[in-house]
């Protein structure tokens, strides 16, 4: 025996092992409708390798793995089979490495310059200052805006009037 849980030409349901041909077990998980959901284990070389979280056949959730002597190498979330979260490698069962992951991205941190902790001031403050005139598009916009409440204001209080009795 292989596998257990399958049935030629039919969609895998249920519970799901596989073995090696020397009967070892390899994973072993569950399926819906041919999904792999849930908590699914893998083995490799006689000892658990990893442990993977599955939803609607896409890794989603948490992620270990393992080395040969039982410590935790990596531990990471994924969502929709894209690292999410948080992704910590090991060695020696120490944090060796962390890193940040939106949607399969590194989420890098920009660094502060030296100037700007010396200073504690932000390159933003340089760039505009409160006192300058903002450009003549953004000027006519809000003109525009103010004309508008305006409108509404009247045809509001135009309303009104016309509901009240005379």
């Amino acid at each position: 025996i292989k596998t257990q849980g399958s049935h030629l030409g039919h969609l895998l349901h249920g519970h799901y092992q596989r073995y090696s041909r020397e009967m070892e077990l390899q994973e072993e998980g569950q399926f819906e409708f041919g999904l792999q959901v849930g908590q699914w284990k893998y083995w490799q070389g006689g000892y658990l390798f990893q442990v993977v979280d599955f939803r609607k056949g896409a890794m989603h959730g948490d992620f270990v793995q393992y080395a040969a002597d039982g410590r935790i190498e990596i531990e990471a979330e994924y969502r929709n089979n894209e690292l999410h979260g948080d992704y910590q490698l090991f060695e020696d069962g120490e944090l060796s490495a962390s890193k940040k992951f939106r949607q399969g991205e590194e989420v890098v941190k920009p660094e502060k310059s030296e100037d700007l902790t010396q200073t504690g001031e932000s390159s933003a403050t340089t760039e505009t200052s409160p006192s300058a005139a903002p450009p003549p598009a953004t000027v006519e916009r809000q003109e525009r805006i103010k004309e508008r409440r305006r409108s509404k204001s009247s045809s509001t209080s135009t309303r009104r009037n016309q509901d009240r009795p005379s």
